[in-house]
């Protein structure tokens, strides 16, 4: 997600955990420098829209391929706080916080915009996925390799 919204990330890895079979972390998502110490209600809407959009990617991923459905996509009735190292929870939460009152409908916009760019770029997560199957860490610049490669 990050490649397709134009974001630089180092490199990519596959850390499994109790809720998916892995997630993609980027050194550039955990701590951005252009954003340290910004508010979120001063950020403009697109920086804000693109960090929900990329937490809300790997649990959409792992529904698409079938991972349990309760990973993938949490309602408004499923979700009351931000957990903790949950990416779709604090894609929730960053929504919340930015959009206030109207943030469930930008949520659920922003998830199907996600969705969508998924779906069409499925061939190059599958590729990415399956290398990192391969090894666990994967350099800024073969991780491009592999995406590009996969594109049709």
């Amino acid at each position: 997600m990050y490649h397709v919204l134009g974001r630089s990330f180092d490199h990519v890895s596959v850390v499994p955990d109790i809720n998916s079979l892995g997630r993609v972390r980027t050194l550039a998502s955990d701590s951005d420098p252009d954003k340290l110490g910004e508010d979120e209600y001063n950020r403009p809407d697109e920086s804000v829209d693109e960090d929900i959009m990329v937490c809300q990617a790997g649990g959409i991923a792992d529904r698409l391929l079938g991972v349990d459905p309760a990973a993938g996509y949490p309602s408004y009735d499923e979700v009351i706080l931000p957990e903790e190292g949950d990416d779709l929870h604090r894609a929730f939460g960053l929504a919340q916080e930015h959009y206030g009152p109207t943030f469930q409908s930008r949520y659920d916009e922003l998830h199907n915009r996600t969705e969508e760019i998924l779906k069409s770029h499925w061939a190059s997560v599958e590729a990415l996925a399956i290398a990192l199957m391969e090894r666990r860490y994967i350099a800024h610049d073969d991780a491009v390799r592999i995406i590009s490669g996969a594109s049709p």
